[in-house]
């Protein structure tokens, strides 16, 4: 931190009549919904003395349905009832709601759903309209992007950068599985990805945006396989014989050349760097997680704050100011 931002912090402190403790820290942090559906966050830690990490929920999100969450703009958005809410990490998890919390009502329930840091766009699936639509952030505006009639949506990703829009989908028999990929520039433009022979069931999946891969986990037979944008150069990249033939896997995420993903009975997250998928670490201890998101190497200011004065102050929320987002 400069001196300048040293210089600021000291007038608010001179305004706000207080004594402060003001803490910078750097965290590997999980984000994670519980079996309850509520929003949880967990601190990774890895020193081996058998620490017990408590989760916290993060204040006021409760009955989350599906989020995601940008690390480039520290912002996460929820379906929480018949809303979309877009809060800065950096304030929930110093437990207040910033007063820039932003919510968006929305007429049906929501289910899956993928936030566009890049062009500030929400993409969701309205289990009401059977479709899945974008909603513009600044304007508010509510797009039909694809229909999906009644097939469930199982997860979505966008890539901004190539226009696409990807999400995987099967019907109330669990059958009929499927991924797809939709252009956004056309979207009468809907191609299917997957062979699903070899796929069997394609729950979850991620994307590197970078290298235009799609990683994807198929939850039932314990497998995780990687393809290129068009379905094609299918690569096993683990395989049901490290796991028992009880292991379902769930959930998956790709960070700088590592895949973060989830086992039911390990109840563990674990990972592996793609050149080298022999070798696994062990990340968080979860117990019956839905999803999750890893943020890595997460910066952010924490003031803690006493009155000095008798003069009453509100600090019942402790603000957060942060200045590396």
């Amino acid at each position: 931190m400069n001196s300048n931002k040293h210089f600021c912090i000291f007038l608010i402190l001179i305004v706000l009549d207080i004594s402060a403790s003001i803490t910078v820290t750097q965290k590997d942090v999980v984000l994670f919904t519980d079996q309850h559906s509520s929003l949880r966050w967990q601190e990774i830690k890895r020193e081996e003395n058998g620490t017990e990490i408590i989760s916290k929920i993060l204040v006021g999100l409760t009955n989350i349905t599906s989020f995601d969450y940008s690390q480039e703009r520290d912002i996460l958005v929820c379906c929480k009832g018949n809303s979309i809410l877009l809060s800065k990490l950096s304030g929930l998890i110093n437990n207040s709601m910033e007063q820039n919390n932003i919510r968006i009502p929305v007429k049906d329930r929501c289910g899956a759903l993928s936030y566009d840091s890049v062009n500030n766009m929400v993409y969701y699936h309205s289990i009401e309209l059977k479709k899945i639509v974008s909603i513009d952030v600044n304007s508010r505006q509510i797009t039909n992007v694809v229909d999906i009639g009644d097939n469930i949506v199982g997860n979505i990703e966008v890539d901004p950068y190539s226009s696409y829009l990807f999400w995987s989908q099967w019907n109330n028999d669990l059958h009929n599985s499927k991924l797809l990929r939709v252009n956004l520039l056309n979207t009468e433009e809907i191609s299917e990805m997957i062979d699903t022979i070899l796929i069997g069931y394609p729950y979850a999946f991620t994307i590197d945006p970078h290298n235009r891969t799609i990683y994807i986990v198929n939850s039932h037979k314990c497998q995780i396989v990687s393809a290129d944008y068009d379905g094609k150069a299918k690569i096993m990249m683990i395989s049901n014989h490290y796991f028992s033939a009880q292991t379902m896997l769930n959930a998956i995420q790709y960070i700088n050349g590592s895949l973060y993903f989830y086992s039911y009975e390990e109840e563990s997250i674990l990972s592996f760097n793609i050149s080298n998928t022999s070798e696994f670490s062990r990340v968080a201890n979860i117990e019956r997680m839905q999803n999750f998101k890893i943020v890595h190497e997460y910066q952010y200011l924490i003031v803690e704050s006493t009155p000095t004065s008798n003069t009453p102050h509100d600090f019942s929320n402790n603000k957060v100011f942060n200045f590396f987002h």
